[in-house]
């Protein structure tokens, strides 16, 4: 924008190609294509409590149609080698969900914008997180919860019949969620209609033979600000490892065929 330093390039959770994001989901910033590394200054600094995420970190805050969004991490590139610095916020749960927003990157000291763009925005932008403990090979594992709360892995799988939780993002608005960076207290449903696959086939298709069971037991906030927790009854008939993808209003996080795999 005339008169503005550089603009932004923008991506979600999934990796670094721009799509259109919704309120509450969680959004990486990555300086333009063209500009320094240091386009967002030089400190590094990661939210680790307590409670509500910050709006400003490292001198910086992140302007979504002029309302501050909380901030994960600002700083060096994730992980260390990248060319790029870049900036972890969450979409105030109140944004717009259709057009574009204004989104900014503003120093807080000055007033100076570091960096803006046209953000495209939808009421949904489902994004699976990875599994945390780091990728083998060429196949993408997710970050789920087994049913004893001990994290999904090849050495801990969860087993047909039991209950996993999914953790994506991009659930869009949802009423009677606590103040933007502020965790949920109890659970909160997320409003959106939603279909989970497992295989490339709906965990309530009577293909699995148990049509009369309702498989999606919670979608909705969890403690962490940003997260999208979706609680999963495995039909005991899913083979493993299963890939699945979460379709919300007929976006998905991913190909429901070849998607995030859990053990």
């Amino acid at each position: 924008l005339p008169g503005y330093d550089p603009g932004l390039i923008k991506a979600d959770s999934k990796g670094l190609t721009p799509v259109p994001l919704a309120p509450g989901a969680i959004a990486t910033i990555l300086p333009c294509a063209n500009c320094a590394a240091d386009q967002f200054g030089d400190q590094s600094n990661a939210f680790n409590g307590p409670y509500p995420v910050p709006t400003t970190m490292s001198n910086v805050e992140v302007l979504v149609d002029g309302v501050p969004s909380p901030l994960y991490y600002v700083g060096a590139p994730i992980p260390p080698g990248n060319p790029t610095g870049q900036i972890n916020f969450i979409i105030p749960n109140r944004a717009r969900t259709s057009g574009s927003a204004d989104l900014e990157v503003v120093q807080v000291s000055t007033g100076q914008v570091l960096g803006a763009t046209q953000l495209p925005m939808n009421s949904v932008a489902p994004a699976a997180f990875s599994y945390p403990q780091g990728q083998t090979g060429t196949t993408v594992y997710a970050a789920v919860v087994n049913q004893d709360g001990t994290v999904n892995g090849p050495n801990n799988p969860a087993l047909p019949g039991q209950a996993v939780s999914l953790y994506v993002t991009g659930q869009g608005y949802v009423p009677g969620a606590p103040p933007d960076g502020v965790p949920a207290t109890a659970a909160i449903p997320a409003p959106v209609a939603i279909t989970v696959f497992l295989n490339g086939t709906d965990v309530n298709s009577p293909s699995y033979g148990e049509s009369n069971i309702e498989h999606v037991l919670y979608s909705g906030l969890n403690q962490s600000p940003g997260m999208w927790q979706i609680n999963v009854q495995i039909p005991a008939s899913v083979t493993t490892p299963t890939w699945f993808a979460v379709v919300a209003n007929g976006v998905a996080n991913w190909n429901a065929n070849s998607g995030f795999k859990t053990y």
